[in-house]
């Protein structure tokens, strides 16, 4: 009886706790894709072509919204092999955004 008197207050207090706080609003998430690019189509000595898409991307988002409809969102997304620039020096490309909600 102890028991359940204990499980019940708790859903009492989860499901009300939650209509208490309704002044912020946040969301948080991982990504996991891929991306499909074609490399460029042109070079010079200077700049070589490289493709982005291929291999697969992990990454982070949420966001915050402060009041009513006011608010920030982020996102941040990386490969996690790392590729071969001119077939010499390692890259990893990183792509993110940061907005206004």
């Amino acid at each position: 009886m102890k028991a359940t008197l204990l499980r019940f207050s708790a859903i009492v207090f989860l499901c009300t706790s939650s209509l208490i706080a309704v002044a912020q609003q946040g969301d948080v998430a991982i990504a996991l894709g891929t991306l499909s690019a074609p490399s460029a189509s042109f070079s010079t000595p200077s700049a070589f072509t490289q493709g982005l898409g291929g291999g697969t991307y992990f990454g982070f988002n949420g966001d915050v919204l402060i009041k009513h409809h006011l608010g920030f969102e982020a996102d941040v997304n990386w490969r996690t092999s790392q590729g071969l620039y001119a077939g010499q020096v390692p890259f990893r490309p990183i792509f993110f955004d940061f907005n206004a909600i």
